[in-house]
């Protein structure tokens, strides 16, 4: 068997792609170890797996992808904290723009944060748990963490086996058993693993949260810090307001809020949530499959349904955002033949057709080979990432099977392709932003087209997710 990590030796000559030397040469010289060497570009060129033209065509065809929501909501946050931020804050944004802002989200993040005490691993090698409050120059605060959960990256990618929860890297004997290549996009799903931040400030309605005095309720007079702070995220998913809990508790609909224990599950709230996610997935897939002149079998999974739920009845609720999605976009989505919604306890959709798309429930692994009559076909696949945290998150850590986001990176080349600080495609201003009317754009071109950005001026009109 090949050692997963076994350093390797000299490197083969790339000096016919500058692109995939500059990225050789920059994970050469990446701090934190690979605790996997058979996903890196310099094994699959010593091993033939790859040529170089295809590793520097996908290296360049990685980039950060934003859903042209998320795009308004960053403008916003910028003019709040030009208003509303502490000292610190204002002085870390002082004419930042979109674009640097995007950036600051991709590199400040953390290698490794996972689990309900926050336990991380920063690039200079410092390990900790609990992630504190204000803002740093090197590190991303809390309120940016939620903001980079709305960003993904996505790229080509060689496929060195079928990507199982326990892959660790080990290429497969029979390279027929998985696809030899195809499209990954890291997407995140809702955080409701730890009580009062990220999503959960938005999603769920307790007694002690969702006060006045920590600006929920209907907006009145001039808006306070914490007031202007929910209403943007209200505005964001197309909500008046975030509710207050005794309203809720008293309105006892349920078609709106869903009861969990003693707290509520906001639906409006993470279904809106949820479609920034689902459309960003469906409009990419779409858009890398007609550009490859073909048409895309997307892999499913259910993003922000395992460690970070906070009850088993998200997963209905997820189908039916994503079905609700489906039938409105799928007339704009030529290029999706096969949706694959894969290891849900579920095994349908609420509606039966959604036009041409077809939708399966299995528990195929991501990059297993799809059969002959999808021969040809583009595969597209998920998998779930996190807001402050490298593409593998676990697997720079070592924990190889601990969830899906290793078990990518023991299998694609997302832990180089999709990091910052190793490919130079990967930054600001390569942004592409997803429209729902199926444009992609560079994000200065959007930005320019449809938001203005200046932080004097107020919110921005916002075009909220498609399936709510």
């Amino acid at each position: 068997m090949i050692s997963t990590a076994e350093p390797l030796g000299e490197q083969p000559r790339a000096d016919q792609c500058p692109l995939l030397a500059a990225l050789m040469s920059r994970s050469a010289r990446f701090s934190v170890p690979f605790p996997v060497q058979t996903v890196r570009c310099q094994y699959l060129l010593q091993r033939g797996v790859a040529s170089p033209q295809q590793l520097s065509a996908f290296a360049e065809s990685a980039y950060p992808l934003l859903h042209e929501s998320a795009v308004r909501l960053y403008a916003s946050f910028l003019r709040h904290k030009a208003r509303h931020g502490t000292p610190s804050e204002r002085e870390l944004y002082r004419g930042m723009t979109v674009t640097a802002l995007v950036h600051r989200l991709l590199t400040k993040r953390a290698v490794s944060f996972y689990g309900c005490e926050d336990s991380f691993t920063l690039l200079d090698g410092t390990r900790g748990r609990g992630w504190g409050g204000g803002s740093l120059p090197e590190r991303l605060t809390y309120d940016e963490i939620k903001l980079s959960a709305l960003l993904s990256v996505s790229s080509y990618s060689v496929f060195i086996n079928n990507g199982s929860r326990e892959n660790r890297g080990v290429p497969v004997p029979s390279r027929e058993a998985v696809q030899s290549h195809g499209v990954v996009i890291g997407l995140i799903g809702p955080r409701l693993e730890k009580e009062g931040v990220m999503e959960w400030e938005e999603v769920v309605v307790s007694k002690d949260q969702n006060v006045r005095a920590r600006g929920y309720g209907e907006p009145s007079g001039e808006p306070t810090a914490a007031a202007s702070w929910r209403q943007m995220w209200a505005e964001l998913y197309g909500l008046p307001c975030l509710p207050l809990y005794d309203r809720v508790r008293s309105s006892a609909d349920s078609d709106k809020y869903l009861p969990i224990g003693d707290l509520y599950l906001n639906r409006q709230a993470y279904s809106a949530r949820l479609a920034i996610s689902f459309e960003t997935l469906l409009l990419e897939a779409h858009s890398r499959a007609t550009r490859a002149g073909t048409r895309a079998y997307v892999h499913v999974v259910g993003i922000g349904l395992g460690v970070w739920a906070l009850s088993p009845a998200q997963e209905p609720v997820f189908l039916e955002t994503f079905a609700r999605c489906l039938a409105r976009l799928a007339g704009r989505l030529a290029g999706i033949s096969d949706l694959d919604f894969a290891w849900f306890t579920a095994q349908a959709l609420p509606r039966a057709t959604y036009e041409h798309i077809r939708v399966r429930f299995s528990r195929r692994n991501p990059h297993d080979s799809l059969p002959a009559e999808h021969r040809g076909k583009l595969l597209v696949v998920s998998y779930a990432w996190d807001g402050n945290a490298l593409p593998g998150n676990e697997f720079w850590d070592g924990a190889l099977s601990s969830s899906g986001d290793p078990a990518q990176a023991c299998s694609s080349q997302i832990s180089e392709l999709h990091n910052p600080h190793i490919n130079p495609a990967v930054c600001g201003e390569n942004t592409r932003v997803l429209t729902t009317s199926g444009e992609t754009l560079g994000i200065d071109d959007y930005l320019e087209k449809h938001v203005h950005t200046s932080p004097s001026t107020g919110t921005p009109g916002t075009r909220h997710p498609s399936s709510r």
